[in-house]
């Protein structure tokens, strides 16, 4: 699927300020979302829109958000899904920035995040068609206090070589910014799916040939807590299973099928594996 590169004669607009839209899904998060929040309300980037997508909470997390007056929320209120890929496409439908910025309702960033992100950005050849990613740092609270650990990922910059370490990587969302053009045209998140529906949208923009910006300073911070995929891990077993068969079917769209022959083989057996079944 191509996308379209903009043309460099072309004026970019409000560049030094292009639109930041923040999207939000939110499930019974009130433990965590006011500090969330404030690290939003601490961004040091001043063109944000921030599209909260509830999907039927109960526990009071909505009063939370309505607390946070000084910030441009707008809440989209929904009946309770479970589907975190169609939460955030009701957010992307309703996002009017040039660019997007995922965050989950318990994970946070620094105040400079978006600016660094959004200068990195413009300061490419195609900002509307480049997504900007960093490494990140994982925490923990405990009785003694938070504990931090630093996190590397696998670099886009290395595609193709490694599809099987590429698969394998552990997809933080907030770490990237989007050009919401990229998000879109390449048929945004899989709604179909209850799990690793960001390792999905990350496979599929390598393989189409997205460019990514790769920044190793980790401007984001990942809550390490017993959260979905702990709850039910016989559905992200199942969801990587899908995302296994899909990764074969964006290959071969790619035209490189051949070339990744045998790490396509290795990446469905070890899904395989972990779901308990052989592979035919």
């Amino acid at each position: 699927m191509a996308l379209r590169h903009r043309d460099m004669s072309e004026p970019l607009n409000n560049q030094s300020k292009p639109k930041v839209c923040v999207v939000m899904p939110i499930f019974n998060m009130k433990t965590t979302i006011k500090e969330t929040l404030d690290s939003l309300s601490h961004q040091r980037y001043g063109n944000m829109q921030i599209v909260i997508v509830d999907d039927g909470s109960t526990d009071g997390t909505l009063e939370i958000v309505d607390g946070y007056l000084g910030l441009p929320i707008e809440v989209i209120r929904q009946r309770h899904t479970g589907l975190p890929g169609a939460v955030r496409n009701v957010g992307l439908r309703n996002a009017t920035g040039r660019f997007v910025q995922f965050l989950d309702a318990d994970d946070l960033m620094d105040p400079d995040k978006i600016s660094r992100q959004v200068a990195i950005l413009l300061d490419c050849p195609f900002p509307d068609s480049t997504v900007a990613y960093s490494d990140y740092r994982q925490f923990v609270d405990t009785p003694e206090g938070r504990r931090t650990y630093r996190q590397g990922p696998a670099d886009g910059h290395h595609w193709p070589d490694d599809l099987v370490t590429q698969f394998a990587m552990y997809t933080v969302i907030h770490r990237f910014l989007f050009p919401r053009q990229v998000v879109m045209e390449s048929g945004a998140f899989d709604e179909s799916l209850s799990h690793a529906e960001d390792l999905d949208l990350w496979l599929r923009l390598l393989i189409l040939g997205i460019p990514f910006s790769y920044e190793a300073e980790p401007p984001v911070l990942y809550r390490q807590h017993r959260g979905h995929s702990v709850q039910d891990p016989e559905g992200e077993r199942r969801s990587r299973l899908v995302v296994a068969k899909k990764v074969r079917e964006y290959v071969r769209a790619a035209g490189c099928e051949d070339e990744h022959r045998m790490a396509l083989a290795t990446i469905l057996q070890q899904e395989l594996g972990r779901s308990g079944r052989r592979m035919e």
